[in-house]
């Protein structure tokens, strides 16, 4: 998903339309909270993947962002 949204082919409103139309019990909703577990490893284990700690900051930073707008928005809708 980092990759996806870090490459800016698609918007986080694109992806989870993607991840609607090819899961009819996607939930948005476990997926912010999913999305928010970003900070619950430290930085080496984002390392493997060849990310160094900027990176890694940059990544926890846009996925946070990314919980919170889609958490937002939800809120909005009820």
């Amino acid at each position: 998903m980092n990759a996806a949204l870090a490459s800016g082919r698609y918007s986080g409103g694109q992806l989870l339309e993607l991840a609607l139309e090819h899961d009819a019990g996607f939930d948005p909703r476990y997926f912010a909270q999913a999305l928010r577990a970003v900070d619950r490893w430290p930085d080496r284990e984002y390392e493997v993947y060849g990310i160094n700690g900027g990176q890694v900051e940059d990544m926890r930073r846009r996925l946070r962002a990314w919980a919170a707008e889609i958490l937002d928005e939800r809120l909005d809708e009820k």
